[in-house]
């Protein structure tokens, strides 16, 4: 469900959502609130988990999964 606020996303819609899309809406949400540097911060972590992640929505991501990420990224 749409609201009627800009920054506001139902967190059921975005597990739904694939994951590069997600945090792409998740990012959006949090421009107003975050420092022009976080936001390029951001855009860096976003990138290298969407290398990982691509294929699934949030509600798949499992901490085995994030663990796995996590430590790919080092040995990588």
């Amino acid at each position: 469900m749409q609201s009627e606020h800009p920054w506001y996303i139902d967190a059921a819609e975005l597990a739904e959502m694939p994951f590069p899309k997600a945090v792409e809406a998740w990012l959006a949400s949090r421009t107003p609130y975050i420092s022009s540097k976080t936001f390029h911060e951001y855009q860096l972590n976003i990138a290298t988990l969407n290398k990982f992640f691509s294929e699934m929505t949030p509600r798949q991501i499992s901490t085995d999964q994030i663990r796995r990420q996590q430590r790919d990224a080092d040995t990588g």
